[in-house]
């Protein structure tokens, strides 16, 4: 920002002596250097913050930013529960699951509760062994951007 220029065009014509204009100069002086320097700096960091959601590829770019010397190194692995079998009513026309007896001798279907599949973790952060880092602020820094309910482990690799 100009101030020379806003002082110039603010001021009216006839009141801009050179001992008012030497005057403003001297109340805007601390606000030049707030704008020049830390300002200037905390706009771009809380707009960097705001850029960054709890999807999982913006978590993984900001630990990486966070992390530079693990060289991109930091992935974040969805774990989804595809195969989690689902036993449906007759009327819903759906694929057949069978469950057998173990003296069939058939591949086990196993069939879990809702707690089970509520424990697990939603996605997996992969860490380098090479990047030393400690985990309890590693978490933090996810838990600020992660959805809420989400688990989720520290693995390194």
């Amino acid at each position: 920002m100009d101030f020379k220029k806003l002082i110039q065009t603010l001021i009216p014509f006839a009141k801009r002596k050179p001992k008012i204009v030497a005057f403003i100069y001297a109340l805007l002086s601390p606000i030049k250097a707030l704008n020049a320097g830390s300002f200037k700096n905390l706009v771009d960091e809380i707009a960097y913050k705001q850029s960054i959601t709890g999807q999982l590829i913006y978590l993984e770019k900001y630990l990486n930013d966070l992390y530079p010397s693990a060289n991109g190194g930091i992935v974040i692995q969805d774990v989804a529960n595809i195969n989690v079998p689902y036993i449906y009513n007759p009327n819903e026309n759906q694929t057949v699951v069978y469950i057998h007896n173990s003296s069939e001798n058939a591949t086990p279907v196993y069939i879990r509760n809702n707690l089970e599949i509520l424990n697990e973790d939603k996605f997996i952060v992969k860490v380098p062994v090479t990047l030393s880092f400690v985990e309890r602020i590693m978490r933090l820094q996810i838990d600020f951007y992660r959805i809420a309910g989400a688990k989720y482990s520290i693995i390194t690799y």
